[in-house]
């Protein structure tokens, strides 16, 4: 397949709004579409290679695409995890350092969306805690890659038209299951308890599973259908430029409150990049080095930034000043840069032959005693790295601002025996402190800090 430049701009383009908003750049609130960019992407370079096999050999080797992908993904991705459970088990507490050790394996295994879907929203002030939390939209596309191979086979044979068909079907029913999903809750015949729990969960739904996202992966898909051959310079230039600005504008306009149908926008403008080419004036705005550059290095860059962010502002326990902010950013190109030109790219590019079977069990074995090493950390998150007064440390996150729940959190658990507590929190934080104070028996010591809005 041609390289295509106006591609690698527009990764850099995702790349730059998703950690420019990660970063807390206060102009940029909907930064996270990014995201949705990428996926467009995907679901155009992936559909494109798939269908080449199929005109060429009349199949699609599942085989070769899967090892491609493996080779092109894990290597680097393997690392980052790796490097941010050893980072976790050095300067984390056992009750932070638990869900990050469960956070790498359900990452390792390209299920990390549906373990933070169960943990909270992408959103919540707790996010900040957890390193891996980006590795929810490769477990997304590793899932992509799992049945659309599948399916695009089968629309294939059964006839001509079936690709296309099956893009349209995939797109329409995606982006209609995003719309309808709050009143599908309501006429649903579910029991009162599931019927609240999809409902209060409905965002975080829509954000972290598959179904609410291909309908992106198939505005991706449906461009190789689109007739660009014919347009002149003018006319793709108008589309890049209107695509751009479908993708900024949602970046600095969405928010954390956005609709997930609303990621319409950014995806349809991401195929009108990539629809225009990068033969018009406008794509010197992808075509430039800077560009071209951040692009190559994207990948690499949106493993590394994010457990950079949360590692440092664990650490220093505060807001963060222009000047780190900077330096983070020069870190991260640093560390992507060196991911890219020795891990990243010569796994891309190297030609493996299938390994002893001496080799293999080798490889298997260490494979399968890091996963349980990291899995006995999940459990009881090493607590021997500590004094007893840490060990005996644990953080309850009040979920909601009431005292019955606040009361039933600490008498049970780790405070069932009577333990020294401490309240942090808002004016909510003050109430239930008080609250707390008034009614638990002396075993327990209550303080509380509290700091209005």
């Amino acid at each position: 397949m041609q390289f295509r430049n106006e591609i690698q701009g527009l990764r850099a383009i995702a790349v730059g709004v998703v950690v420019l908003f990660h970063l807390g750049l206060s102009g940029l609130k909907g930064g996270y579409v990014g995201v949705d960019v990428f996926f467009v992407i995907s679901g155009y370079l992936i559909t494109a290679q798939l269908l080449r096999g199929w005109q060429k050999t009349r199949t699609i080797s599942f085989a070769s695409f899967y090892w491609r992908r493996a080779r092109r993904l894990m290597p680097a991705l393997c690392l980052t995890i790796l490097a941010t459970f050893v980072t976790a088990a050095v300067i984390m507490t056992p009750s932070m350092l638990k869900p990050v050790a469960g956070s790498s394996i359900a990452s390792l295994f390209y299920v990390s969306n549906i373990f933070f879907w169960s943990q909270s929203g992408y959103f919540d002030a707790s996010v900040i805690t957890k390193p891996l939390l980006h590795i929810w939209s490769l477990s997304i596309e590793e899932q992509f890659y799992v049945f659309w191979p599948l399916l695009l086979l089968a629309a294939a044979r059964r006839r001509e038209r079936g690709p296309p068909t099956l893009i349209v079907v995939t797109l329409v029913a995606s982006y209609v299951l995003v719309l309808v999903y709050h009143p599908l809750i309501e006429v649903l015949p579910l029991a009162a308890e599931w019927a609240s729990f999809l409902q209060l969960n409905a965002g975080n739904t829509k954000f972290f599973w598959l179904p609410f996202r291909l309908f992106e992966f198939a505005i991706g898909a449906a461009i190789l259908f689109v007739p660009a051959a014919g347009l002149r310079r003018w006319q793709s230039a108008g589309l890049q430029l209107i695509g751009l600005a479908m993708i900024i504008v949602p970046s600095v306009l969405f928010n954390d409150r956005t609709d997930g149908s609303y990621m319409l926008i950014p995806c349809l403008g991401a195929a009108l990049v990539i629809i225009g080419g990068d033969r018009n004036g406008v794509s010197v705005l992808l075509t430039n080095l800077v560009g071209q550059y951040l692009g190559k290095i994207s990948y690499s860059l949106y493993l590394v930034h994010w457990p950079i962010i949360v590692f440092y502002s664990y650490v220093v326990l505060r807001p963060l000043y222009s000047y780190e902010l900077i330096a983070m950013t020069i870190v991260m190109i640093v560390l992507a840069d060196l991911m890219y030109r020795y891990v990243e790219d010569p796994f891309r590019r190297a030609r493996f032959v299938r390994p002893r079977p001496l080799r293999a069990m080798v490889g298997f074995g260490a494979t399968a005693t890091l996963v349980g090493i990291i899995l006995s950390a999940s459990i009881s998150g090493w607590p021997w790295r500590y004094s007893d007064i840490i060990k005996n440390f644990d953080v309850v996150t009040l979920q909601q601002d009431t005292m019955v729940y606040a009361y039933s959190k600490v008498t049970s658990g780790p405070f069932a025996n009577g333990q020294k507590i401490l309240v942090i929190g808002d004016s909510h934080g003050g109430d239930v402190g008080t609250g707390l104070y008034q009614v638990l028996d002396q075993n327990h010591s209550i303080r509380y800090i509290s700091i209005s809005s």
